[in-house]
């Protein structure tokens, strides 16, 4: 199994490129272009109301999804990245060893047993 720890590459932007980090832990994040939500660059003004990443926390804690506990977004150049927040490593078997003798709540938040990394 791959090693999700290991970095292949970094990009921290560039004159072209000009990224505003928030923090080096968001750094450490795996930032993609959400090209499949928002494929357009976006407004300032929409980005700061009315964008759904802005309580996908709750959806996280509501389920126990144990790949992620948030789900962040910024803007570069107007076009929006995304980014799932990590649990801890602890709290990620915790909730995997929860959702393995549940399988109703496994198909309930979506995560099958033939699809799912977390039942095998």
């Amino acid at each position: 199994m791959a090693d999700r720890d290991k970095v292949l590459d970094q990009f921290f932007g560039d004159a072209a490129t000009p990224i505003d980090w928030a923090s080096d832990a968001e750094k450490t994040l795996h930032f993609w272009l959400d090209d499949l939500h928002c494929p357009q660059p976006i407004s300032p003004m929409w980005f700061d109301i009315g964008g759904w990443w802005l309580t996908c926390n709750y959806m996280y804690r509501r389920f126990g999804v144990p790949f992620g506990k948030d789900w962040v977004a910024k803007t570069v150049n107007g076009y929006l990245l995304s980014a799932v927040v990590p649990r801890p490593a602890d709290e990620e078997a915790e909730l995997s060893m929860l959702l393995r003798r549940s399988p109703y709540l496994a198909d309930l938040i979506g995560l099958k047993r033939s699809a799912s990394r977390f039942f095998w």
